[in-house]
């Protein structure tokens, strides 16, 4: 096909909303042929001649295209089979053909700033391809005969195969009363759904802010329940440690209680004994006192009986020389009258257990 015939570039090209919803042809600026479908393949769009609006074939209107709006874009109708142009935006250019199908799908329709030239771009909508970084836009044209999305590049000059010429022919769009109902009651919905759009990426942004938050505190939350287990297990083994400990101490106490005990006993062994001591102390106090009286009346006895003996050897007359056939008469002496102290508190010891020595 041939190459740029024009002195201006597609930067002068902007977006045309003013375009008059209506019947129209769509006119290729390089081959001034129709846009039309193929009438063996109904998807396939192809260009040739215009039809002859006077001619019998009923191919009049094969030509003939409904333009609506639809936002800052339209739609292109055909008015014969009611189907839509189409395509794949998100595919490479040159990679799809442009196609027939009954889902519309949005153009933009770009013309030429401050001119009265009626050629147009026919292009994806500026905001479907913001995602684009090349630098060029992706619209209808025309490669080797072939209706097909093509690359538009903005940096250079324009080419007429990929330029068209919108040529009214009447006012009709294709929609009665009911549809333009629709298509007002649609426009409000869309409106209104904006509007839920934007509340809901509010609320999802409060979502995401709560989420947030909910996370660091559920982190805390782990953390302080990792902190309180940890206590938990400490004082668990502060329990058990106490418990031992109280355990060891009642053992001491056991071993206290019968130590005291034993020492009970000792004591109430020390003071028997000592209560015997005293009962002994006492008697040997008595046995003395009796030893000591003894020996004084034994004392006084002998005294009396060495006087009795001078007394008596004094005054009696010479002993006459008894026979021997003579009884013997021993005269008991005072001395073996006397009381023996020692004897005495030799069965007084005795009788207390202890003895004499």
């Amino acid at each position: 096909m041939g190459q740029a015939q024009a002195s201006s570039t597609w930067g002068t090209y902007e977006p045309n909303c003013d375009i008059i919803p209506g019947t129209y042809r769509i006119i290729h600026a390089l081959t001034n042929k129709a846009l039309q479908i193929h009438e063996g393949k109904q998807k396939m769009l192809i260009i040739r001649d215009r039809e002859d609006p006077s001619s019998d074939t009923g191919r009049e209107q094969n030509d003939h295209w409904f333009i609506i709006r639809s936002g800052d874009a339209f739609i292109f109708k055909h008015c014969r089979s009611e189907w839509y142009i189409s395509s794949l935006p998100w595919l490479p250019a040159n990679a799809q053909l442009i196609c027939a199908t009954r889902y519309p799908s949005a153009w933009a329709i770009r013309t030429k700033k401050s001119s009265n030239d009626h050629r147009c771009a026919i292009t994806i909508p500026v905001d479907w391809n913001e995602f684009r970084s090349t630098g060029s836009y992706i619209g209808i044209g025309v490669n080797s005969a072939n209706v097909r999305l093509c690359s538009v590049p903005l940096s250079e000059k324009e080419e007429l195969e990929h330029t068209w010429t919108l040529e009214r022919i009447g006012g009709a769009t294709g929609e009665d009363g009911q549809t333009r109902l629709l298509r007002q009651a649609l426009k409000v919905t869309k409106t209104e759904l904006a509007e839920d759009k934007a509340k809901l990426k509010m609320v999802d942004e409060r979502l995401a802010v709560y989420m947030a938050e909910l996370a660091n505190a559920r982190s805390k939350l782990s953390e302080n329940s990792t902190e309180l287990r940890e206590k938990e297990e400490a004082l668990d083994r502060a329990a058990q440690e106490l418990s031992k400990t109280m355990d060891q101490l009642s053992e001491k106490d056991t071993k206290l209680a019968e130590k005291d005990r034993e020492i009970f006993e000792r004591d109430e062994l020390i003071l028997a004994k000592g209560r015997e001591l005293v009962e002994k102390d006492d008697i040997i106090a008595r046995l003395e006192e009796i030893a000591r009286s003894s020996n004084m009346q034994a004392k006084l006895a002998t005294y009396s009986s060495q006087n009795q003996d001078n007394i008596n050897h004094e005054v009696s007359p010479e002993p006459e020389l008894e026979s021997e056939s003579a009884p013997k008469i021993i005269k008991p002496t005072t001395q073996s009258k006397s009381y023996s102290p020692t004897t005495e508190l030799s069965v007084k010891l005795a009788e207390l257990g202890w003895d004499s020595d």
